[in-house]
């Protein structure tokens, strides 16, 4: 079974982009107990271990960028990512 960074990569790549709401139930329905809540997914798993390898993006019926997806080779990082690591 991966760690929860695995996890969500997996379901991620399986299943497309996903809100965090739904990637956490896709997550605990596959790999059950892997995650801890969904604040501890989106503040350590997304925005912290996997910033590099992921990207909020807007679908067409969306107003916002709402959805986690994986970062495509050459497409740009988020905010987040590019300053984390900043002096």
């Amino acid at each position: 079974m991966p760690g929860p960074c695995g996890a969500v990569m997996n379901v991620l790549s399986e299943g497309g982009p996903l809100k965090t709401s739904e990637l956490y139930e896709a997550v605990e329905k596959k790999y059950p107990g892997v995650v801890v809540s969904k604040t501890h997914l989106k503040e350590h798993i997304l925005k912290r271990a996997l910033v590099n390898k992921l990207v909020k993006v807007q679908l067409d019926d969306s107003k916002f960028k709402d959805r986690w997806a994986v970062r495509r080779p050459g497409q740009v990082r988020m905010k987040i990512a590019r300053t984390l690591h900043d002096p």
